[in-house]
Formats: C-alpha cells, sequence, structure tokens
C-alpha cells in the first residue's frame, strides 16, 4: 500500500540577493522574487499542504524589505519560522521587526578564524559580526542554531569551532 508524502517543513530560497561570496553557494544570482502578495500567497499553500516549519534562506533573506510582515504571517498560519541569515544585514532594528514571529535564526560559523572563514564565505571581519550578532539576539527571546558547512577548508578546524561555545 502506497502512502502519501507530505513534507513537515520547507527551506524557502526567498531571495538570491546577497553580499557574500561563499563557494558553495547553489542560489542563482538575479532571480526575480515573487511580489509581497504572491510571497503570502505561497505561505498560505504551504500551510494548507500541512508545513509546519519554514525557514526562511536566501541569498540573504533580511534583504526582502517586508521580511518581518512575512515572518508574521507565516507565524499566523501556525507555522515554526526560522530565519538563517549570513548575519551581515542583522541590526537591532531588523531583530525587532521579527523578534515576536520568529523562533529560531540560523547563523554560519564555518571556522574559529578569519582566514578559514574568508576561504568559505569570502567576506572579512565574520567573526566580529557574529560575536556581535550573537549578543543582540541573546536579548531576545528567540532561540539560536549555528550552522557549519563541512569542507576542506575547515575539516581540521571542528573542534576550534565547537570550543568557542563552550
Amino acid at each position: 500500500m502506497k502512502t502519501a508524502f507530505a513534507p513537515i517543513g520547507v527551506c524557502w530560497e526567498i531571495t538570491t540577493r546577497c553580499n557574500y561570496n561563499c563557494r558553495f553557494c547553489y542560489a542563482k544570482k538575479n532571480l526575480p522574487e515573487l511580489s509581497f502578495k504572491k510571497q503570502k500567497q505561497l505561505i498560505s499553500i504551504l500551510s494548507n499542504q500541512g508545513i509546519k516549519y519554514i525557514s526562511f534562506t536566501g541569498g540573504e533573506p533580511l534583504l526582502v524589505n517586508k521580511i518581518g510582515e512575512l515572518t508574521k504571517f507565516a507565524k499566523s498560519k501556525g507555522m515554526f519560522v526560522d530565519l538563517c541569515t549570513n548575519i551581515s544585514h542583522l541590526t537591532k532594528q531588523k531583530l525587532l521587526a521579527v523578534e515576536k514571529n520568529v523562533d529560531i535564526i540560523s547563523l554560519p560559523l564555518d571556522g574559529s578564524a578569519e582566514k578559514i572563514i574568508f576561504k568559505i564565505r569570502g567576506t572579512k571581519n565574520h567573526l566580529q559580526s557574529f560575536n556581535n550578532a550573537i549578543k543582540l539576539i541573546k536579548k531576545s527571546k528567540i532561540k539560536i542554531k549555528i550552522n557549519t558547512l563541512v569542507c576542506n577548508y575547515n575539516k581540521n578546524d571542528l573542534k576550534n569551532i565547537f570550543n568557542i561555545f563552550y
């Protein structure tokens, strides 16, 4: 007997716009984004199909003008909301815009040293931005999830990455 499969969660690449140059990024650059109305319609469709978890990813989802309203709409549909950001655009103002509607913020930490992170993400000063983001988020009730892409550049640094937190 066949059983119907319905996923409980989705990762939505809401934008391909991003200021990082990650070597591993699969986002195709400069793809058109849905209008705000169509974005809300998609959230409704997902909710009506039983989706209980939505991760707003990109690109960089904090570049989406109405990300706060979209997280609020997803939350109103009963979804668990994850905001997966590269942290470069995370400000107190943007955190306040999503604070009541985001359950968890996913942050990248791919190395314990800037030179490793630069090789992977193509950006400078990520560790300082990461530490600032952690301090900012800890003042809210949002939980934090750390994502680490394991690759040749950091495979010998995993213990050091872990030790940053313990």
